[in-house]
């Protein structure tokens, strides 16, 4: 079987992976993945606006280049119904 083509993983294209993991407290779980060498794009960023707004959001990824995702849900009184 032939190899296949390197894609470009940004998120922003069509097709390629993204994982997510939701975590109620993002600022430990960035701490913990940091302190044992995960490379994250930017530190956790608060959501401003939209159905997640006031939750939290940070891009890492894995050893393959493939983007994961750590997200911490609104609190319960700032979710939209």
């Amino acid at each position: 079987m032939p190899r296949g083509q390197r894609i470009d993983l940004r998120t922003c294209n069509p097709g390629s992976p993204h994982l997510c993991f939701a975590t109620d407290d993002i600022q430990a779980a960035y701490e913990e993945l940091r302190s044992k060498g995960v490379q994250f794009k930017p530190a956790p960023v608060r959501i401003p606006s939209g159905p997640s707004a006031e939750g939290y959001d940070a891009y890492f990824l894995d050893p393959d280049g493939i983007t994961l995702e750590l997200s911490q849900p609104p609190p319960p009184r700032a979710r939209k119904a």
